[in-house]
């Protein structure tokens, strides 16, 4: 992230935080649920939505800009899916919002020069190829080699997301192992209910064990391991899961939208509460009535660095402006 973009997200924040003011800083947006694989702890790819129109897309797009977004996170689902992607992605860069994309790599080679205006990359890396395939799909391992590969040639700025299960726990070192050889940092979390999945029990590791390799994360980030992408009191954070922990909530900057434009304070939240819709009523709107509303817990990784940030933890910040935004 340029330096000019971090002295506007400082300044955006220290307004929300002062006046009490609801500012769409940072949005997550599932820009569609459906997908083309089928990771076994993630029921995401079940619900069925309606999407947004591209021109919808848009005039959500002018209406966060005017409200003082500066990135946008799209997931899914898939977001290389859609047809459009690459239109959104430039105009956002139009409207001077940052876009970072969420994807499984699997359609990279077809979409590449759709998505080359965004400000990053975050693919999903579990473990060797054994554990990428019984996680997710056959040759899902094959297609994010293959997508970093590609990434790493058009110069996109590349992350991971690693998520922790009783499948991979053993498995770390050898994430690790590949952020090293690519040069690419690796965000870490636990395996938690999503989408109200019904057998997450059976990829729950003990906590014990769970402990024990947060544990060896943290000594890796203690002794300057930058590829490690949480910070230190992040880690020390999602140290506690299962165990309900809760922490300060950027919910005055941070918000989620659905494929349908149905808008949350955050991710976790949905299908939880009842929710606005920023295409029935405007995005500012939806925005002023919605709640500002807490969980007992916050597990997502990306998610408890910027909470941490907006709690003013100096070391949490100077980590995510180093990797988080770029």
């Amino acid at each position: 992230m340029k330096f000019k973009k971090k002295l506007l997200m400082g300044i955006e924040v220290t307004k929300a935080k002062l006046f009490k003011k609801k500012i769409p800083i940072v949005i997550s947006w599932a820009i569609t649920n459906r997908c083309n694989q089928r990771c076994k702890y993630c029921g995401g790819w079940k619900k069925k939505t309606n999407e947004l129109s591209t021109k919808q897309v848009f005039s959500i797009i002018d209406q966060l800009k005017l409200l003082g977004c500066i990135q946008i996170i799209f997931t899914g689902g898939e977001p290389l899916l859609r047809n459009d992607i690459g239109n959104i992605v430039d105009y956002c860069k139009k409207n001077d919002i940052l876009v970072r994309i969420n994807s499984n790599g699997s359609l990279l080679k077809e979409r590449v020069n759709d998505i080359k205006n965004v400000s990053s990359l975050t693919l999903s890396l579990d473990g060797p190829e054994k554990i990428q395939d019984q996680l997710k799909s056959k040759g899902s391992y094959k297609q994010i080699i293959d997508a970093i590969e590609i990434a790493k040639k058009n110069n996109i700025n590349l992350s991971f997301i690693t998520v922790i299960s009783k499948q991979n726990l053993e498995y770390l070192e050898y994430v690790i192992k590949i952020a090293k050889k690519y040069g690419i940092s690796v965000y870490f979390q636990p395996v938690y209910l999503i989408y109200h999945l019904q057998n997450i029990e059976r990829f729950k590791p003990s906590a014990e064990s769970y402990k024990r390799r947060i544990d060896w994360l943290i000594n890796l980030k203690k002794n300057s391991n930058c590829l490690v992408g949480n910070s230190l009191p992040g880690l020390r954070h999602l140290r506690n899961w299962p165990k309900p922990n809760r922490i300060k909530c950027a919910n005055l900057i941070r918000y989620r939208i659905e494929p349908n434009g149905d808008i949350y304070p955050c991710g976790r939240l949905v299908g939880k509460i009842n929710p606005q819709n920023c295409i029935t009523i405007g995005l500012e709107e939806a925005i002023n009535r919605t709640n500002i509303t807490s969980c007992n817990y916050c597990w997502c990784a990306r998610d408890v660095e910027l909470n941490l940030a907006y709690s003013l933890n100096i070391s949490v910040i100077t980590n995510l402006l180093k990797t988080m935004l770029k």
